[in-house]
């Protein structure tokens, strides 16, 4: 019996994991040149310091700056299970089937759209200023293997490249910092190695 509870939990947690896995090769480098040609990242602010999710390093943790930059978002979208709604400035809007995916479409142009599983999530969908990318924020799986930061805690921070349909797991972030997580740009180029912290 024990054995049998023990493959239901692998099993649920590999079925969650098929829909969000981690970025890949092309994701990684698209959201690079974001960051290092246009200064646009993924950032907190955190006991009045500046923490962002640095793609240049291999394990996408959180670098500490002291460089100025400003939040710069663009359009915001909420979701909510089983409607339809639509993003700041109505550019984007979303339909969720009750307890299913969300499709996610641009109004001027139907050709952009995306689809999200809509169980989990627990920020809206922030995109970057160029529209170029959306982020959004989902609770782990409950058993994934191995834990990340532990398994009640865990919070993965999916990223969307709008243009490939590309998707995944930029970085693995605690429930306390989700809805501090913003798109920010760096008014100067990043410095070559900013203080690397590890993930809040």
């Amino acid at each position: 019996m024990k054995r049998l509870v023990f493959h239901l939990l692998l099993l649920a947690s590999f079925t969650d994991r098929a829909f969000s896995q981690d970025a890949s090769v092309e994701l990684l480098r698209a959201l690079k040149v974001e960051q290092q040609e246009n200064r646009i990242v993924i950032a907190m602010h955190q006991g009045g310091e500046l923490r962002f999710i640095d793609t240049t390093i291999s394990n996408k943790g959180f670098r500490l700056t002291s460089q100025y930059a400003r939040e710069i978002s663009g359009p915001t979208l909420i979701l909510k299970d089983g409607a339809e709604t639509q993003s700041s400035y109505g550019k984007w809007s979303a339909s969720c089937k009750h307890r299913g995916n969300c499709t996610v479409t641009n109004k001027q142009d139907t050709n952009k759209k995306f689809v999200l599983k809509f169980k989990g999530v627990v920020t809206p969908v922030y995109w970057s200023p160029d529209e170029r990318f959306a982020f959004y924020v989902i609770k782990a799986p409950a058993f994934r293997f191995p834990p990340r930061l532990g398994f009640d805690d865990e919070r993965d921070v999916i990223v969307y490249e709008i243009s490939s349909g590309s998707h995944g797991i930029l970085t693995t972030v605690s429930s306390a910092i989700c809805d501090l997580l913003h798109w920010y740009q760096f008014e100067k180029p990043l410095p070559s190695r900013p203080e690397l912290i590890k993930r809040p």
